[in-house]
C-alpha cells in the first residue's frame, strides 16, 4: 500500500509528539541521582514540583494587597493611629495655650493711665501691668456723716456743680452706699453726752453722659438738698 507523506507530517512509524506549552516553566528542586547497577552506571534526573514564574509571584502579591485593602486596617493599627491623632491634638492645644499667654486682654475698655511694668521686665502671675481708667463710666465719691444721711437712698438723684467745666450743673444718681473706714468716724469728745458718728461712702453716677468729665475732677454738692 502506498502512503502519501507530506513534509510537515511525521513518519507513520513514530507517534506524534505532544504539544509543547507556550512557556516552559523552569524546574525546581531538580536532583541528580547516580547509581551503579549491573556493572554499568545509571544516571537519572528527578524533578521536584514546578516553581512559579515571576509574573505569578507578582500577581499573588498584588492579590494579597488587594485582599488586605478590602479587609481594612487591623484594630491594633486603628488604635495606634487614634493615639497618634490624640497626641498631635494635645501638642496643638499646648502650642495654642502658649500663644494665648503672649497676649493680655483688658477686663474693661478704657485708657491706660499708668504703666506699672517696663518692657522686658519679668513680673509674677497676678501682678498688675497697666492701670486702666474707665473714662466712659465715671462716678463721684462723697463721704457723709450718718447724721447727714436724711433722704439718701439707692437711686436718689442730686444736683452737682463741676468747676473744671465752667461750673456746669449736672445731675448725679446714688449707685453705692457703704460704711466708710474707721478713719471717717467722728469721735465723741464726751462719752456721757455724745456718740461716735460713723461716716458713709456714697458713689454717684451721672444721669446723662458729661462731655469732658475726667478722673480727678471735683464735683460740688450743696447740702442738704
Amino acid at each position: 500500500q502506498d502512503l502519501a507523506i507530506r513534509g510537515d507530517d511525521p513518519p507513520p512509524d513514530f507517534p506524534a509528539p505532544p504539544a509543547m506549552p507556550r512557556q516552559a516553566r523552569p524546574l525546581r528542586g531538580r536532583t541528580l541521582d547516580f547509581g551503579v547497577g549491573g556493572g554499568r552506571g545509571d544516571a537519572g534526573f528527578r524533578a521536584g514540583p514546578p516553581s512559579d514564574s515571576p509574573a505569578a509571584e507578582t500577581a499573588r502579591a498584588a492579590r494579597s494587597q488587594y485582599d488586605q485593602a478590602r479587609a481594612g486596617a487591623r484594630p491594633e493599627d486603628v488604635r495606634a493611629a487614634s493615639a497618634q491623632v490624640a497626641q498631635a491634638r494635645g501638642a496643638a492645644a499646648e502650642v495654642e495655650a502658649a500663644r494665648a499667654e503672649t497676649s493680655l486682654i483688658a477686663p474693661a475698655a478704657g485708657e491706660v493711665g499708668r504703666r506699672l511694668a517696663q518692657p522686658g521686665e519679668i513680673v509674677g502671675a497676678g501682678f498688675p501691668v497697666l492701670l486702666l481708667t474707665e473714662v466712659q463710666a465715671p462716678w463721684v465719691t462723697v463721704t457723709l456723716r450718718e447724721d447727714q444721711m436724711q433722704g439718701v437712698r439707692m437711686g436718689s438723684a442730686f444736683n452737682g456743680r463741676i468747676p473744671a467745666l465752667d461750673g456746669r450743673q449736672a445731675r448725679f444718681q446714688v449707685s453705692f452706699i457703704a460704711p466708710a473706714g474707721d478713719y471717717a468716724t467722728w469721735r465723741a469728745t464726751r462719752q456721757s453726752s455724745g456718740f461716735d458718728i460713723k461716716g458713709f461712702e456714697l458713689r454717684l453716677k451721672p444721669v446723662q453722659p458729661i462731655r469732658g468729665l475726667r478722673p480727678g475732677m471735683s464735683v460740688l454738692f450743696d447740702w442738704p438738698q
